[in-house]
């Protein structure tokens, strides 16, 4: 009804009515959702590659340190609960480093890296600050996904190096 007599007593005016307002905004944050969404593909399958690296075999220096603990005596189960629990360390702090970066930049710098695809080239939006806080389940959720498959890809080839003769290992 305002807008109807907005446009009579202003003809050279276009009132955008509030349905107009969120209808764009829906359809300019469903495109750049899916910016969002191919490099965060990307970042995972990063991830899947690194995974697989790591699974795939060790190198050379990791044989050979395995080798020198199995001559100097070292049984199966103890290097490979040693290198498990390395893997573990390394993955777990890779986990809250990239956790606490993220609390950081989200929450103090306002998300920086992210709001000019979220927001594009306007310049009107109101200032809009995110309260602090943590979901639990997102975070055990995303800690099962990272950590654990980092951990179990060390395994296998920890295991393969492990049984194997240790002359044979640090000979190569």
């Amino acid at each position: 009804n305002v807008a109807a007599k907005l446009g009579t007593a202003l003809p050279d005016s276009r009132p955008i009515l509030r349905e107009e307002v969120l209808r764009t905004y829906a359809s300019v944050f469903d495109w750049r959702e899916g910016i969002v969404l191919a490099l965060l593909s990307a970042a995972i399958f990063a991830f899947a590659i690194l995974a697989w690296e790591k699974a795939s075999g060790l190198s050379a220096e990791e044989k050979r340190e395995i080798g020198i603990l199995k001559a100097i005596g070292w049984e199966t189960g103890d290097v490979i609960k040693m290198k498990f629990w390395e893997g573990l360390l390394i993955s777990l702090t890779a986990f809250l480093v990239g956790f606490v970066a993220a609390y950081v930049h989200v929450f103090y710098s306002g998300a920086a890296l992210f709001e000019p695809v979220l927001k594009g080239w306007a310049v009107l939006y109101p200032e809009f600050r995110l309260t602090p806080q943590v979901d639990g389940l997102q975070l055990a959720t995303l800690f099962f996904f990272t950590v654990f498959p980092y951990a179990a890809a060390v395994l296998v080839p920890i295991w393969k190096a492990a049984i194997t003769d240790p002359d044979a290992v640090m000979r190569g």
